[in-house]
């Protein structure tokens, strides 16, 4: 009997192995867990996005018409503003990549300490000089969104605006579809349309060895149809809201990874706690208690727009477990710390990189490297 439950559970032990075998092979990767997320990007948000798109241009055209016919309507997206997204992509990518080749990887070189590996420290020198864009990016783009939000009456008050309660929220959808919009509201939109743009483009561009690969091929491509489909639909008022609130969280995030592999202990600290603060205020209440529960008050059923919101809701929703999923995520970070008094990326960090020895240990990427070599032989 126990031999017959033993040959069941090695039986299913090895069609599970086989499936993952299987995914990483049509993925091209070494990693199961990038597999996961770079199948469910592929062939689950890709195709339904475009369908989505697909849809929301097709109401798009619709309303047009509808307001052509009808002038004491309003209709504030047009399709033209996408160039303004495409000429904020380009901008910020000249910018990104020239400060990051002529400014910020030069101050790297000289600010990360030295690691036995050679290769690893080249690999940390590149991701910090990219955290010191990321982190002025966000700074500047948050700055630029409360000037063109603060006077908004449906922005929250805790994120600086007058909206107090959920019936001052309940302006996001009033008026919907047709809904007037300020026209700094949409220059703020489109220049979040071109840096997502920007950095979907350039993730292909990424080295595919770092742990997070699949997870932000997959947040970006997510974040590039959102918009999209939020902005044919006119939904701009919640779409500028989540933005905005995103943003100031990732300031302290990408400031953390300016610093993380030097010996400025301290300001790696300050950014890390300013990161955990700032997650749980915009992202675990901000987020959660008054914009997406402002989804499900003031009689959404009853309204026309009752799919719109739906799916609105969805996409919000998942997009809040994947926050609670990088909290656990980052405050392993801080655990990690605490137990053995070094700061360490575990999150963005590359794959045969040996998290049970010190990052200073020669035997933490050697070990890594013999697993991935034996993973590259099963794969062949």
């Amino acid at each position: 009997m126990a031999s017959a439950e033993a040959k069941k559970n090695e039986s299913v032990a090895v069609e599970k192995s086989e499936k993952s075998h299987f995914l990483k092979r049509l993925m091209k990767t070494n990693s199961t867990r990038d597999a996961i997320f770079l199948f469910t990007a592929v062939y689950i948000i890709l195709p339904i996005g475009l369908i989505f798109i697909a849809v929301s241009y097709n109401i798009y055209r619709e309303r047009t018409i509808f307001v052509k016919q009808h002038p004491e309507f309003e209709y504030t997206p047009k399709i033209e503003d996408f160039l303004l997204g495409i000429i904020s992509c380009i901008i910020i990518y000249l910018i990104r990549v020239n400060s990051i080749d002529y400014i910020f990887r030069a101050r790297a070189e000289k600010t990360i300490v030295e690691f036995p590996s050679e290769e690893l420290r080249k690999k940390k020198i590149e991701k910090a000089a990219f955290a010191r864009f990321r982190c002025l990016w966000y700074l500047i783009i948050t700055i630029i969104g409360y000037y063109c939000l603060k006077d908004e009456e449906w922005l929250p008050r805790t994120l600086g605006g007058s909206a107090r309660t959920l019936k001052d929220l309940n302006l996001f959808w009033e008026g919907l579809p047709y809904q007037s919009q300020s026209r700094k509201v949409v220059i703020y939109y489109m220049i979040q349309f071109g840096s997502a743009l920007c950095t979907f483009i350039l993730q292909f561009k990424q080295n595919r060895t770092r742990n997070s690969y699949g997870e932000f091929l997959l947040h970006d491509m997510a974040t590039l149809i959102l918009l999209i489909i939020s902005f044919l639909n006119n939904y701009l008022r919640m779409g500028a809201v989540v933005l905005f609130l995103h943003d100031i969280s990732d300031i302290f995030s990408y400031g953390c990874k300016i610093y993380v592999d030097t010996k400025h202990i301290k300001i790696t600290l300050f950014f890390y706690v300013s990161l955990v603060l700032t997650w749980f205020w915009t992202r675990l209440y901000v987020f959660p208690f008054q914009v997406i529960l402002q989804c499900f008050t003031n009689n959404i059923w009853a309204r026309p727009e009752l799919i719109g919101y739906m799916i609105i809701a969805i996409c919000l929703f998942t997009l809040l477990c994947l926050h609670v999923y990088w909290i656990v995520l980052i405050m392993n970070i801080g655990v990690r710390f605490i137990t053995s008094g070094e700061a360490d990326d575990m999150q963005d960090a590359e794959r045969n990189e040996d998290f049970s020895k010190s990052k200073f240990d020669e035997e933490r990427v050697k070990e890594g490297e013999e697993k991935e070599k034996v993973s590259d032989k099963k794969k062949d």
